[in-house]
């Protein structure tokens, strides 16, 4: 698995356009699972997941391990090509086609919210998201900066690295997943802070 994919096509941004395929990439980035398992964890169809699977395969956003044979049929275990995703910023030039891209990338910032908004409305009724509980608590902070793009460009390569940083050390205890989303764009300086 190689750490970053820099997504240089609309095909690419598309495939992860989709909640349930954003979902897919996080459940396979720390390890291989089956389709059948993935539909067992998601509690949705298999024949549901195989449209999304062979779209981001095609896509090479996710990739096959290996095959099983089992009961005549073929089972494939699957996996995400990276531990990151960015974008490559040559994407929405004008001569590839601006507009699509545009698109493409509004669908993929509605996904990842639509599944941020369920993750956290689950959580929160299910009991894995509960403030008063050592190490489920919620981090949410919401505040306007002032920056340069080069104090931008700083905030996000020191953001990525101190996450990283953490994620690598060492500290004794049962590891608990969880999901960090980080979103930091321009505003109209007409937009109220």
């Amino acid at each position: 698995m190689q750490a970053t994919l820099v997504l240089t096509s609309l095909d690419q941004l598309r495939a992860l356009a989709d909640p349930l395929r954003l979902r897919v990439i996080e459940a396979l980035t720390p390890r291989e699972q089956s389709v059948a398992h993935l539909a067992k964890q998601f509690r949705v169809p298999a024949a549901r997941l195989y449209h999304h699977i062979d779209l981001m395969l095609e896509a090479g956003v996710i990739e096959v391990t290996r095959r099983v044979r089992r009961r005549g049929t073929e089972e494939r275990f699957l996996r995400a090509v990276a531990k990151d995703y960015r974008l490559d910023p040559g994407l929405f030039q004008e001569e590839r086609g601006a507009g699509q891209s545009l698109e493409a990338l509004i669908d993929v910032g509605r996904s990842i919210f639509a599944s941020v908004t369920q993750q956290l409305v689950d959580g929160a009724r299910n009991g894995t998201i509960d403030p008063g509980k050592p190490g489920r608590g919620l981090f949410l902070n919401d505040r306007p900066l002032s920056l340069t793009p080069a104090g931008f460009g700083a905030l996000t390569r020191e953001l990525s690295a101190g996450v990283d940083a953490v994620v690598g050390r060492r500290v004794g205890g049962r590891k608990q997943r969880y999901r960090l989303v980080l979103v930091a764009y321009p505003v109209d300086d007409a937009t109220p802070e």
